[in-house]
């Protein structure tokens, strides 16, 4: 499995959200070293997060499925998870 951004000490993980080319929002779980077996990442359930854009909150939904890794993404490449 490769290694992922941790956590904070408080559970919590800040991202940064970004809107694509189409007007869908995504954030990246980035790995933190190079790595050349990268299993599928699986969510089970949807999961529902409270984004905040600047000044504006909408809950925003993880679709349960499974998220390919992109290696092309970042310094070693990272899963990319799009948010409904």
């Amino acid at each position: 499995m490769p290694k992922l951004a941790r956590l904070g000490d408080d559970g919590k993980r800040t991202v940064d959200v970004h809107m694509d080319s189409n007007g869908r929002y995504f954030f990246d779980v980035d790995a933190t070293e190079s790595i050349e077996d990268t299993p599928d990442l699986i969510v089970d359930n949807d999961l529902t997060a409270t984004i905040i854009l600047e000044t504006v909150e909408k809950d925003l939904t993880i679709k349960a499925g499974s998220y390919h890794f992109d290696s092309s993404i970042g310094d070693f490449g990272a899963y990319r998870i799009y948010l409904d």
